[in-house]
């Protein structure tokens, strides 16, 4: 199983007695659904027979939540104070 830096899975090892399978972790999280397997970053547990994925977070990795700034959005925030409301001490400019 392997990771990159922010410790989200990049690839899966899947062995039974049988067959071993390799599949990147974001077709294992297509496969079995992103509504199910939220995020690829998560750790798997073996409990007996079953393999127990435990994990945080929808996916994105970038730290804004998108049905948070939705809401902010509706509220009347504009994007400047959502965006630094997500992102505490960056710069918001027109480049």
């Amino acid at each position: 199983m392997g990771k990159d830096r922010s410790g989200r899975i990049t690839e899966l090892k899947i062995a039974s007695a049988e067959k071993n399978i390799k599949i990147s972790a974001k077709d294992f999280r297509n496969l079995i659904g992103p509504n199910i397997i939220r995020s690829t970053h998560f750790q798997v547990y073996l409990a007996a027979q079953d393999a127990v994925l435990e994990g945080v977070g929808w996916g994105h990795g970038v730290g804004l939540c998108q049905w948070g700034a939705y809401f902010m959005a509706k509220q009347g925030y504009s994007y400047k104070n959502i965006l630094k409301y997500y992102y505490p001490g960056a710069d918001v400019a027109s480049i």
